[in-house]
């Protein structure tokens, strides 16, 4: 099984799962503001990408790690982003309600 394994195949598998998670978390911000259009756009995306790691899983079960690590700091990226956007939106309300 391990000889089996394509280290460029784990490392962009990897790639894509980071991105995968990202476009997952504005999946669920894109239903929270009830954004119809977006949120279909990224769940026809987020079917392509998860058909791939299907595809990758059933060629050898070790390609769950890159994809779980990548999933992992896909979802923390997300979240930071969002995060500092929601801090700066804040930031522009308190000057707003300031003046």
């Amino acid at each position: 099984m391990i000889e089996s394994v394509n280290i460029l195949t784990m490392i962009i598998l990897f790639a894509v799962y980071v991105i995968f998670d990202i476009l997952y978390g504005w999946y669920i911000i894109a239903v929270q503001k009830l954004n119809a259009g977006l949120a279909t756009i990224l769940s026809i995306m987020i079917g392509v990408v998860s058909a791939v790691g299907i595809v990758k899983l059933a060629d050898n079960p070790i390609y769950s790690v890159p994809i779980v690590l990548g999933g992992g700091l896909g979802t923390y990226f997300i979240i930071k982003l969002e995060k500092r956007k929601r801090a700066k939106e804040e930031q522009k309300n308190d000057v707003k309600n300031n003046d």
